[in-house]
């Protein structure tokens, strides 16, 4: 058997800058406070390498938004194999931590594109090295705080050219192996309570991605690596790539709803209407950069969003939530609390103007009155969701997804339907089917927008 092979070093010092990208919370009062990235590598008609970094074909794929963290004492190998929307001629690889104490190094990284998910470990193939500053060993910045922040830090651009695929599957593969410095606390997506390993078995045409590890180092000799087992972690967070022709990014940001509670966490409504629009497309491909954060309030997914859009991960398109079944008191809706929502949606809605990426905003879905004990507060989210719908025929995107999920009243508190949410609170499989329905409009006008001059 051929071993696999490294080609040279691609990455050179005279490469600019690696790109740290901070998406988080800090409180509500600093708003416009240190949103900016630390570094920043210009896109447009910049050449690098014999490509041309085009922003009209820059694609941005993460699957999910939560972090966890794992032991990685005994050194690992880990690598993260993606399935793309379109061909692509160049990638850089995304790494993340929500740690504030201490930075995690990666060791050494590479990355390829297979031919064929039955050998995803792509033993006989061509790996290329990746570089940060033309480094092959480098830093992942930490977080400025561990309350639902997380840095992510870029590579260096390397040309990789994607290949068709000859196990008879459309979409082109990317994988990533990286070597990790041992900590005994390596910061991963996937919170540990996740599953993510059914996304590798799917079968229903959607596009699948694979998370792997080995102990040992299986970077600096790619033919080693030998695990057939997926994990639902991993430290690689996603991937950028040039593709070969027009991509809008979808970028999505919120709780546990927006990330996606269904058959396949991190799917949520969003992927499979993109992946329908894609099936519709025969040019322009769109993208998916999962940002929602299970668990989080509106305050620390505001901030989140409000980074991102200062950030070198600003997608062409934001989709977010109007509200949230988890603000900091989940019992009676309080006027103070529903107005402090309200000014935090309407900052992101500023900044990706002023930023050139397309807003799109979703009516605040009702929740269960044995989940969130609203009562006859609820009123207040109903009367939110009225309001925001006015602003609709002055140009702003909203998307009305309560009215479809909307069920019997109780209380004074309207209820989940019947057969859309899996728990009173998350939407299931149909529940978010429905929700697409309801989204499609909106989304199909945002991203015409978005590729308007």
């Amino acid at each position: 058997m051929r071993k696999a092979t490294i080609i040279g070093e691609l990455g050179s010092s005279r490469r600019r800058n690696p790109t740290v990208v901070l998406v988080g919370v800090i409180a509500i009062v600093a708003l416009g406070v240190g949103l900016a990235v630390l570094v920043k590598q210009p896109l447009g008609e910049s050449r690098r390498n014999n490509f041309i970094l085009d922003s009209s074909k820059i694609a941005t794929r993460i699957p999910a938004g939560r972090v966890g963290s794992i032991n990685n004492m005994t050194s690992k190998t880990y690598q993260a194999t993606y399935e793309l929307v379109g061909s692509f001629d160049a990638v850089r690889v995304i790494f993340g931590s929500d740690d504030e104490e201490n930075s995690v190094k990666v060791t050494e990284a590479i990355v390829s594109a297979p031919s064929s998910a039955d050998d995803l470990n792509n033993s006989n193939g061509a790996w290329s090295r990746v570089t940060s500053q033309g480094e092959t060993e480098f830093s992942i910045s930490s977080a400025p705080h561990e309350n639902g922040q997380t840095a992510y830090t870029v590579s260096d651009w390397l040309p990789l050219t994607s290949v068709d695929r000859t196990d008879g599957a459309g979409f082109p593969l990317v994988s990533v192996r990286a070597r990790m410095a041992p900590t005994s606390a390596l910061p991963v997506l996937g919170n540990g309570k996740d599953d993510f390993t059914n996304w590798a078995s799917r079968s229903d045409g959607g596009r699948k991605f694979w998370w792997r590890e080995q102990e040992g180092d299986h970077v600096s000799d790619p033919s080693g690596f030998a695990s057939s087992v997926n994990r639902s972690q991993s430290p690689i967070f996603g991937i950028q790539y040039l593709c070969s022709g027009r991509v809008v990014t979808v970028a999505a940001v919120g709780d546990s709803i927006t990330e996606g509670r269904g058959s396949y966490i991190g799917e949520g409504f969003i992927l499979p209407l993109l992946e329908k629009l894609n099936s519709d497309s025969n040019s322009t491909k769109y993208e998916y950069a999962n940002f929602g954060w299970s668990g989080q309030n509106p305050a620390q997914y505001t901030e989140r969003a409000l980074r991102l859009l200062d950030s070198e991960l600003k997608p062409d398109v934001l989709i977010f939530p109007a509200g949230s079944p988890n603000p900091a008191s989940a019992g009676a809706l309080t006027d103070e609390a529903v107005s402090k929502i309200a000014v935090g949606r309407d900052s992101v809605v500023a900044a990706a103007q002023d930023q050139g990426v397309v807003p799109l905003i979703w009516t605040w879905l009702p929740t269960n009155a044995t989940v969130r004990s609203y009562g006859t507060t609820d009123a207040r989210r109903v009367a939110y969701n009225s309001e925001l719908l006015q602003l609709a025929p002055n140009g702003l995107l909203v998307a009305d997804v309560a009215e479809p999920l909307s069920g019997p009243v109780v209380g004074g508190q309207v209820q989940m339907a019947e057969g859309l949410s899996k728990d009173g609170i998350h939407p299931n499989d149909a529940g978010n089917a429905v929700i697409g329905v309801a989204v499609e409009p909106a989304l199909i006008t945002a991203l015409r927008r978005s590729q308007q001059p």
